[in-house]
């Protein structure tokens, strides 16, 4: 992911998310979380679920450093998370919001 662009971050899983009652989507970098998203952000198809950032939202991370994503999807009572991905920030030389 580059600082500044609008990268989509896709998750798929081996189930159905369309019946789940809340997803929340977390980006964390260097222990703190930069970015949370609900399912009213996210895009979702079957069992594949969509985020594409906007300029000013990735620009708020930090170059040359990895960012760590992960899903909590609440079905009824039941909770269950993704495995954690890792993406790395790669600078720009001009991050000016176009």
């Amino acid at each position: 992911m580059h600082r500044s662009s609008t990268p989509t971050f896709t998750i798929d899983l081996e189930t159905d998310v369309q019946a789940c009652d809340e997803i929340l989507l977390t980006f964390k970098q260097q222990g703190e979380i930069k970015l949370e998203k609900h399912r009213a952000d996210l895009e979702i198809e079957g069992s594949r679920i969509s985020y594409t950032m906007t300029q000013v939202e990735s620009r708020n991370f930090k170059a040359r450093r990895p960012v760590s994503m992960q899903a909590e999807l609440k079905t009824g009572g039941k909770v269950i998370y993704t495995n954690i991905m890792t993406v790395f920030v790669e600078d720009v030389l001009n991050d000016e919001v176009i």
